[in-house]
Order: C-alpha cells, then structure tokens, then sequence
C-alpha cells in the first residue's frame, strides 16, 4: 500500500442517537485500530468541536458526514437494511449501511480491505501495526444476494456477513435481533410444538396418527388442522408470540419433523376437497396470515415445503405475507439441482412452480439447505461445490434467503463454513480462490495437498455415474458412497491426505488434518472392513456372505485408532445409530479410555498379528450368532442376538426370499443393541409395545433349535419385567412359518395396556408389483381393495382371521391367518419406494397381573395357483 497516500485514522466518530448496535460497530472498529498500531482512538460525536479536520471514520451516517461530501442526503436512507458504503474523500472516512446491521458489515469490511481475516472462531488475522491505514481515494458499495442469509458453522455470523438468525449474533456484547423467530424453548425449524404443547391441548387437537391421538416430541408433534378450535387457538398463539417478540422479520409456524399428517376423516376429507395435503397446510396457514396482516403488516409467517408439503399445493395460492421455505432434503447433495439425478427428482420443477404461485414470485421464497451429513458426522460428504452452483442458480431465480442447516460438525467443517458464509453474500465470488485463501491459511504448510483433496473429492462426486443420491440422513454406507469410493479414488486421497499430515508443522495443523484424514479412512473401513464382516443379504443357499477385513485394512485399523486417540474420539461413532469401533476393529474394548486395552494397544503396533488371528476365528465366531431352520419347503434364519428375528424365510420351489432384509453388523451380533434407538435390519421381529421400535427388537434371545431343524424356541427378558418368549415352526405342507409369542409379566407388580406387535417386512422379489390387499370377511367371502400407503383395519373392519397380500397377474401372494381372539388391529404399510410390504398384527390391549400373560399366534404363508383363484 502507498501510505504517502493513505488516511491516517486520528478518531473514530458515531451520533449519540445511533442505534446501540451501530455505537458497538464503532467500539469495535476503534478496537481493531488499535490493535493494528491505531493507539487508543477518540470516540467523538460527529458535531464535536474536538472533531479533527482529518483522518475521521464515521460510523453510520450523520449530518456531518454528507457535510463532508462522504455521501449524500437521503443516499443511506434509500439502501436496503444490509446494504452499506466504505467511502472515502478529503482525508475523511465513511462506513455506514442502510440500517443499522448493515453498518456492522460496513465496518468488517473495512477491516478486510486493511488487512484483517477471520477465518474461524479460532482463528483471526489482524495485521502488524501499521497497516491500519486507508486509501485516500475508496469507494465501496455492496448488497447481500438474499435479504436472510443464515447457517450453523463454525464462523463469527456478522464478520462473515450473515444475518442474525439461529445462531445468536453480537458485536461488542450488544446481540442483534434475530431476523427469524425462535419459539421458547424450541428453534425455528419445527414450532407448532413448541407454540402450542401438545400436553397442555384437549385430544382431539391432535392428529390423528396410526389410530391414535399422541403427544409427542415437541419437534415432531402433528395436530388436526380441520379442527376449527385449533385454528383459532393456533392464530391465538401467533398473534400472541409476534405481540410479545416484535423485533424478528419472519415468524415460523411449521408443523413437525414428520412426513405424516392427520388421518381422521375431517381431514382425510379436506385434502381431498382442496385438492392435496399442501393445499391444506397452506390454507391453515393462510387464515393465520390474514390475522397477522391486520396487525403486524410489515412481518411475516413463513411455512416449510417439506416432505409431504414440498409438492406446490393444486388449487391453493399463499398469501403476500406467508413465505415459502422451500427444502429439498431427499434430492442428491452432491450434485447441483441442474444434475439429471435431480432433475428427475423434480427439485428446479417444484421451485420454481413455488415462484410461479406466491404473489411476490422469488422474493416469497427461502431455501433451507442440507450440505452436511446427520449421522457418522466427519465422513467425507462432499456438498460444497453443488451448493456454490445452486446459490448461483438462487440469485438468477431473485430468491429472498437461503439458511445452511447442519455445519456444526463434521467432514472439512471449517473450510464449508467460510466458504458458504462467503457464496451467501455473493454466489459470483470465485470458489477456487476462496478454499485455497483458507486452507493456506488453515492448514499452513499443508494446503497444498489439502487443496487438491477437496478438488480430488468434490469434482468425483459431481461426475460420479452413480444413479444414487448423496443422502444427509443415509451414512457412508448409502449407494452413493458404495459407488463413489473405488479403492482407485480413496488410494488417491489418502496419498493426499498422508502428505497433509506430513507436511503439518504444528500441533494445531496435525489436528487439523488429523480430523480430516480420520474420516476418509472410517469411510474407508466402513464400506470394506466393516462390511466384510457383516451378514450381507445374497441368493446363496445360506442366504449371506460374510468375512473377515484383509490385512490392508488391519493395517488402516491402526492408523485410524492412532488419529482417534490423537483426537480424543469416543469408542462410540454414532450412538443414535448404535455405530461404535466395533464394527471396524470386530471387538469391544474392555478398559477405559478406551485406547489403554491391551488388544487395542496390540492392534496398533502390530496389525498383522490381530489379522491371523481374527482371520481363524471368524467362522467359529458367526455360528454363535445365526440359527437355522429348514425343510423341504422353506428355509428360515434366526438371529437370536438381535431380537430373535427371523431374518430369512426363503420359499424354495418358487426361488423366492419372502423378507426384506438389511445388512446385519457385526458390532451389534457381538456387542448387542438397545431398544432406545432402532436400527433397521428388516425380516421379522416383534415389538413389547404399540410404537415402532418399542423393545422386543433389540434384546439378546436365548435359543434352542429342535434336533429336526424344525423349530425353534427363543426367550429373552424385555422392558423391565416382561418376558417374550416365541415358538418358531416352519409349515409342513407350504413355504411359510408358524409364530407362537407369549409375554409374561414376571414382575412383582401389575403391568397395565400391554401390547404385542408383529412387525414382518414382506418383499416377495418383485412378485408383489401392482398388490391388491385380500381381507377375509366375516361370511368366510375373501374381498379386495386397492392398497395405500398406511391402512388401518380395526373393529367392523378387522379380518376374519386372515389377510394378505396379492399378485393377481402372477398369482401368487402372502396370506396371514391369525386368532381372532388375540389380534385388535391389523396395519398394512408400504415403504415410500415400494420396496416392501408390512402385514402387522396387534394383539389385544390388556393389564397383566404378576403371572399373567397374552399371546399371539399366526402364520404366514406364500400360496399360489388354485388356493388364491377360488379366493
């Protein structure tokens, strides 16, 4: 810089009657001089006679500061709230927005422009004194691309020009108004639970979901929206929150974290009338809108288009006041939404149809955005480059916000967040600079091959041929990720990210890198050694594949323990997935910290000497955790460790496998599982409760097989005092299997509304395209109906005894014959892709005396031919 023309800063001024933010933006700025070699900086009203003549700042606008010809009267005043100007004339400064948030980034980027960069919340440059100086001649004008602009991550909002918005954003310890609403108690992504406590609401409020009317989880609560009483209570409580809380621009009144919504008959009714399930949440909310309109005018409501709502609604238009908050959760985040992948998926389509509908075209629209992974967060989930084209593709569209959920933790977190916060301001600004301006100054000496392993892992996952998507709910092991990591690509990556580590010549930038390379190689073992060794469904004759990790992934198991004691990371990986180590390293460790076991400490030094001996024992180990039934019809496989589910029932003659079925880890066979927290693995189990992975799923059973290989009896404790114990008997005239479940109170004390509930997972190898749903009716007549995605039978409605599903052109389906007596309701639900069809029984509700007990017997069957023409 030539400081022969420059502006030596002698005083920072600001109005007394500015606004308290604006007053804590000067605070600041005089701080950061001063920290550049500035000395301690007057604060001087703008009208001080002590004013000098030059080398004044004005922070915010004055009389004073147009008298000085640094902008003219009204120029501030026409800017929008986050627009400002960095100006300088005649030896005098100027950094003021159009309001008061607008002259906080005013004055950050004055800092930028001298020298300063804040790359982290731990890490900021501020240069050596001297370099506080201005140009004598400046002149910087800027607007953000969206009017909100917010996101989790790990940069200081306002340095990084973001908005005050979850987050709490505060210069000097002055926090700003959130431009979006956050309920007590809650956050803004999901509120009606928060607004409105299902606790506190009569029953029939609240949606009617699977029969019944619950209070849940305040974030996944649902109520009844035909329910005119809770609509008023509804505007009630938005007209009260926006009284009480004046200050956001934008009020979020979104259902729950559901795709589900009320299924009484009112409302089922009025989807039907108004044309879909959003055209009902947009009129619910649009009646709420015109309350809040009358009385707040210049504020918004905003609702989600999510899940169920993110189709445009059919016949409803949202009004002025009611934005749109557009998310494409369940699209490929690793591919722009220009992608075929997306494209088919309809992402550009929906949006712009949004558009098309809101009476203020983009600007009723904000994005929430998914560039990060919710589970095994530090594994390599490549979004950033997507996301920088789609921001540009936001700008063309004119939309108002976008806000980037989830960059809290997780692979490459740091550079996201300075990187996004950046595109947020402006999607134009070159990406390539931008990761390489932070990894040099992140990864030091290191950068390097830091940069090329984001290029390296970003530029494969836009070009990959996979015809899946980058899902932020699936984990490492999606189809995406399978297809992605060949062992060529990661091969490439770790030379990369071995040289990073080398190259480090701090402790900060070995750990640095070391949370990096960490999960490039848990991704690496999960898709390889992890998976070697679980139970993989195939069409062999036993029905899996399993095997012991080779000797390079041993080799890779101890680097990875050395970078996880390095980082300190718990054994435990992924608790609500009930993912640990143990699933890449096959055993649990028996001392505490984990890293002090002598096997640890043995695979470590020595990998190959745990590979010989793991690779022997591998058969020895799996016979402990599979048994199987079998007889000329049908084979059946038991996982007695995993809630003695039947995992496998292959029906022979036909060459059909009747179970959907995941893969089993091997963690969990070894380790066991708890019922707090599901993991799908499919086939057959049974739940001690009416909910979804209620216990019964998880639990150890104790299993003994009849010397025919025949049946089988499996017996495990479940839920404090409640005993499962289930007969396993193959059919002996047809594929199929007979259950006979019992549960027993074997408590001291009464038991009350205890429930058995049958949960199978019916696939039928695409036997089952096109199904119709068989009921036998009371006068032994069998009639059909045409499957939906949940169906209820219950009361009139409950089958005489048996139900099934059926394949008319191919003749062939799945019959369940149940004891009328035992059974209360049947549910029939079918996955969202089709891939699987669940024929669940509930038994009847009863109170258990210490003693007692009820059961549940039935048998499912696959017929074909004669038995189902004379149905």
């Amino acid at each position: 810089m030539d400081t022969t023309r420059c502006i030596r800063i002698t005083a920072i001024s600001v109005d007394p009657a500015a606004h308290a933010v604006e007053t804590a933006a000067a605070h600041e700025l005089r701080d950061y001089l001063g920290r550049m070699g500035g000395g301690e900086l007057p604060m001087l009203a703008p009208n001080d006679p002590a004013l000098p003549g030059a080398g004044v700042v004005f922070v915010g606008g004055s009389d004073t500061a147009v008298r000085h010809g640094l902008c003219q009267a009204g120029e501030l005043a026409s800017l929008a709230a986050d627009a400002f100007v960095v100006r300088s004339r005649d030896g005098q400064v100027l950094a003021a927005g159009g309001g008061y948030r607008g002259t906080v980034y005013a004055v950050y980027r004055l800092l930028e422009h001298l020298g300063c960069r804040f790359y982290h919340e731990e890490l900021e440059i501020v240069p050596d004194p001297g370099a506080g100086q201005i140009p004598a001649i400046l002149d910087l004008a800027d607007s953000p691309a969206f009017e909100w602009r917010a996101m989790w991550g790990t940069v200081p909002t306002l340095k990084a020009g973001l908005s005050p918005g979850e987050w709490p954003a505060a210069i000097q310890g002055i926090e700003l108004p959130r431009m979006m609403a956050i309920p007590r108690g809650g956050f803004w992504h999901h509120t009606l639970g928060f607004l409105l406590p299902a606790s506190e609401q009569p029953p029939e409020y609240l949606a009617l979901l699977g029969g019944e009317r619950r209070v849940v989880d305040p974030a996944r609560q649902q109520y009844c929206l035909s329910n005119p009483d809770f609509l008023r209570l509804a505007t009630e409580a938005a007209l009260r929150w926006m009284d009480e809380d004046p200050e956001p621009v934008y009020y979020p009144i979104h259902y729950g974290d559901v795709g589900n919504f009320c299924e009484c008959a009112n409302c089922r009714a009025m989807y039907a009338e108004q044309g879909s399930i959003t055209d009902a949440v947009i009129g619910f909310l649009n009646q709420i809108a015109a309350e809040a309109e009358a009385r707040h005018p210049e504020k918004f409501l905003t609702i989600l288009a999510y899940w169920g709502t993110r189709n445009p609604p059919v016949r409803q238009r949202p009004r002025a006041n009611l934005l749109i908050v557009f998310c494409a959760i369940s699209e490929c985040q690793a591919r722009p939404w220009s992608h075929p992948v997306n494209q088919r998926l309809h992402v550009c389509r929906d949006l712009e149809r949004w558009i098309e509908l809101h009476p203020l075209g983009p600007q009723g629209i904000i994005t929430f955005e998914y560039p990060t992974t919710y589970y095994f967060a530090g594994y390599p989930y490549p979004a950033l480059y997507a996301h920088a084209e789609n921001l540009r593709y936001y700008r063309r569209l004119g939309l108002r916000g976008v806000y980037i959920c989830g960059l809290t933790r997780g692979h490459l977190l740091p550079l996201y967040s300075y990187v996004m916060s950046r595109l947020l301001w402006n999607p134009e600004r070159d990406l390539g600079a931008l990761i390489d301006q932070f990894c040099r100054a992140w990864y030091g000496p290191a950068a390097e091959p830091m940069c090329q392993y984001v290029d390296l892992l970003h530029r494969s996952a836009i070009s990959s041929s996979s015809q899946g998507v980058m899902d932020c709910h699936a984990g490492p092991g999606q189809l995406f990720f399978r297809e992605l990591w060949t062992r060529d690509l990661l091969d490439q990556a770790d030379e990369l990210l071995a040289r990073a580590e080398a190259a480090a010549d701090t402790q900060a930038v070995r750990q640095r890198v070391a949370g990096e390379y960490w999960g490039l190689l848990f991704t690496d073992l999960y898709l390889h050694a992890a998976s070697a060794r679980n139970l993989t469904p195939d069409a062999s004759p036993r029905g899996y594949s399993t095997a012991a990790p080779t000797e390079a992934d041993y080799r890779r198991m101890a680097t990875l323990l050395r970078l996880c004691q390095e980082l300190e990371r718990p054994w435990d990986v992924e608790k609500r997935r009930q993912y640990s180590l143990t699933a890449i390293v096959g055993f649990e460790p028996t001392a505490t910290p984990w890293w002090t076991c002598p096997r640890v400490q043995q695979l470590m030094e020595d990998p190959r000497r745990v590979w010989e001996e793991d690779d022997r024992q591998h058969v020895d180990r799996l016979a402990r955790h599979v048994a199987v039934l079998e007889n000329e019809h049908t084979q059946a496989v038991l996982i007695p460790a995993l809630g003695g589910r039947i995992w496998r029932l292959y029906a022979k003659a036909a060459g059909v496998d009747l179970l959907r079925r995941e893969p089993v880890p091997w963690h969990l066979l070894e380790g066991g599982a708890h019922s707090a927290t599901h993991v799908e693995i499919g086939g057959y189990e049974e739940y001690a409760g009416e909910l979804y992975g209620a216990p019964g799923w998880a639990e150890r059973y104790a299993c003994t097989v009849t010397p025919d290989g025949n049946s089988a009896t499996l017996t495990a404790q479940v839920d404090g005092g409640l005993e499962l114990r289930r007969i396993v008997r193959l059919l002996e005239t047809e594929p199929g299997i007979e259950v006979e479940s019992r549960l027993t109170n074997s408590g001291d004390a009464t038991r009350q509304g205890v429930v058995l509930r049958a949960h199978p997972e019916f696939v039928l190898d695409g036997v089952a395209d096109e199904p119709v749903l068989l009921v036998r009716q009371a006068d032994g007549i069998w009639a059909e109906r045409a499957p939906v995605s949940e169906t209820w039978l219950s009361g009139p409605d409950l089958p005489a005894g048996a139900w099934g599903l059926v394949n008319r052109t191919r003749n062939v389906g799945v019959i369940d014959e149940f004891d009328l007596d035992q059974v209360k309701r049947c549910y029939l639900y079918i996955r969202g892709d089709g891939s699987a069809y669940n024929l669940e029984l509930f038994s009847v509700k009863r109170d258990l005396h210490p003693g007692e007990w009820l059961e549940l017997r039935h048998r499912y069957a696959l017929r074909h031919g004669p038995w189902l023409e004379r149905t």
